[in-house]
């Protein structure tokens, strides 16, 4: 006859939660572009930054997880926190008055009809990298 089994309280996984966070940034902290009605920049702002950094990122994480820890994500452009800042350039710029010369007033007259005047810039500064990692803890 066999011994009745009864599930074990042992090898009860328990998991451990810890946030990952990258804060060493490198580069000239701003990312700056021209900002158009309906275009929206927060994007390429992403890419960029994950572009740039993400080899040391990656580095970081690849140290968590040779400590055991794993991520709950796949590392992307999601875990960034951006702070960004829209500032409108009220005039008109030498570099305006050049290129209607240069143009004879043809510029001009596009700049007014895609109503370019006055421009938009929006600026991102990265803040924080952040992804959600655990680690298994065995309970007896």
């Amino acid at each position: 006859m066999l011994p009745e089994l009864k599930p074990s309280s042992l090898n009860k996984k328990k998991w451990e939660y810890h946030d990952f966070v990258f804060e060493r940034w490198t580069l000239a902290r701003s990312w700056v572009c021209l900002a158009s009605g309906d275009y929206d920049t927060l994007i390429p702002a992403l890419d960029f930054y994950w572009s740039t950094y993400r080899p040391q990122i990656l580095t970081e994480v690849q140290k968590w997880y040779d400590d055991g820890w794993e991520a709950l994500e796949q590392p992307g452009v999601q875990g960034f926190k951006l702070n960004w800042v829209e500032v409108v350039s009220p005039g008109i710029d030498p570099s305006d008055i050049l290129l209607w010369f240069i143009t004879l007033g043809i510029a001009l007259l596009m700049q007014i009809w895609a109503r370019e005047l006055p421009r938009r810039y929006v600026a991102y500064e990265p803040i924080e990298y952040r992804l959600q990692m655990r680690r298994s803890n065995y309970s007896a």
